[in-house]
């Protein structure tokens, strides 16, 4: 039983730590994504796997390999390279969820 315990707190510790490790790198600061014509919305990453915007926009998002892959919740979703050691003021192109050209800028 006590085996039981320490493999379930163990477990926990491993899932705890997933999820504080989630919101890693850029992550940790919000992104300004700026269309082509300058329209521009500011996204926030969420531990629990959503992220939100300062608009209608809000989704899921979710890391495979070495991309971040996100779907919109009218279903539109794109995985992109995630650039693990971009920085507040750094910016680089990209596409978004519906695949449409964007510069990406992180922000304190």
């Amino acid at each position: 039983m006590k085996s039981a315990v320490v493999a379930l707190a163990g477990a926990l510790v491993l899932v705890a730590s997933a999820a504080l490790a989630a919101l890693s790198g850029p992550m940790q600061h919000p992104w300004k994504i700026t269309h082509e014509d300058g329209s521009s919305f500011v996204v926030t990453f969420h531990d629990d796997g959503t992220y939100t915007t300062d608009g209608p926009i809000h989704g899921t998002w979710a890391m495979k390999g070495k991309q971040m892959c996100v779907t919109r919740s009218t279903g539109e979703s794109n995985c992109m390279d995630y650039k693990a050691d971009a920085k507040p003021g750094d910016s680089y192109k990209s596409e978004d969820a519906a695949k449409k050209p964007v510069t990406i800028t992180i922000l304190n």
